[in-house]
C-alpha cells in the first residue's frame, strides 16, 4: 500500500479517534429547596397572596384596557380588510365582531398584557390608533377603486357586446329583407 501525505493524515485521525477517552462526569450537585420554603406554611411554603397583590394585579389590568381595546381596534380593522381582500365577494361587516365577542378580546388582551407587564406609552398608542384608522381607510379606498375599475370594464365590454349585437341584428334585417325580395 502506498502512503502519500492524505493517507498518512487519514491514519493519523484513526488512531486519535481509537485513543479518545470521554471525561468524567460532573457531579451533579444537590437540589436545595427553595430559599422562602417553609414546611411549616400550607401547601410547602407557598407565598401567600396579599390583598394588595390582587390590588396592584388588577390595577395593572385596568390601566392595560386602553391598550387592549386599541388591540382589538386594530384587528377588527385590519382582519376583516385583509379577509376581504383574500376572498372575494366577502362583506367585511359579516366578519365584524360582535359586542360580546369584542368585550372576550379586550378582556384577554387586558390580562395578558398586564401579566406580561406590557406598557406602551400614549405616544405609542396614539401612533397605532393613527396608522390603524387611516390604513383601514386606504385598504377599503384601494379595494373600492379596483372594484369601479372592473365595473367599468366590464360596462364596456357590454357596450361592445350590445354594438356587436345591434350590427348584427341589422344585418340579419337586411337579409331576410333580401331573402322575400328574391321570392317575390
Amino acid at each position: 500500500m502506498v502512503q502519500d501525505d492524505a493517507s498518512s493524515w487519514f491514519a493519523s485521525q484513526e488512531q486519535q479517534i481509537q485513543d479518545f477517552e470521554a471525561p468524567p462526569a460532573p457531579e451533579a450537585e444537590p437540589l436545595n429547596p427553595e430559599p422562602d420554603y417553609d414546611p411549616d406554611r400550607p401547601f410547602g411554603g407557598a407565598p401567600t397572596v396579599t390583598d394588595e397583590d390582587v390590588r396592584n394585579v388588577t390595577n395593572m389590568r385596568l390601566a392595560q384596557q386602553p391598550t387592549a381595546e386599541l388591540i382589538v381596534g386594530v384587528m377588527d380593522v385590519v382582519l376583516p380588510l385583509a379577509l376581504v381582500l383574500l376572498i372575494k365577494g366577502t362583506d367585511k361587516d359579516d366578519i365584524k365582531l360582535e359586542p360580546d365577542e369584542r368585550e372576550t378580546l379586550v378582556t384577554a388582551w387586558a390580562g395578558w398584557l398586564g401579566d406580561k407587564n406590557i406598557q406602551a406609552s400614549p405616544g405609542v398608542v396614539l401612533l397605532i390608533a393613527i396608522v390603524t384608522v387611516y390604513g383601514g381607510k386606504i385598504v377599503a379606498a384601494v379595494a373600492d377603486r379596483r372594484r369601479r375599475d372592473e365595473l367599468a370594464a366590464l360596462r364596456a365590454q357590454l357596450e361592445e357586446q350590445q354594438a356587436e349585437n345591434a350590427r348584427l341584428q341589422q344585418q340579419l334585417a337586411f337579409a331576410r329583407r333580401k331573402e322575400e325580395q328574391s321570392h317575390d
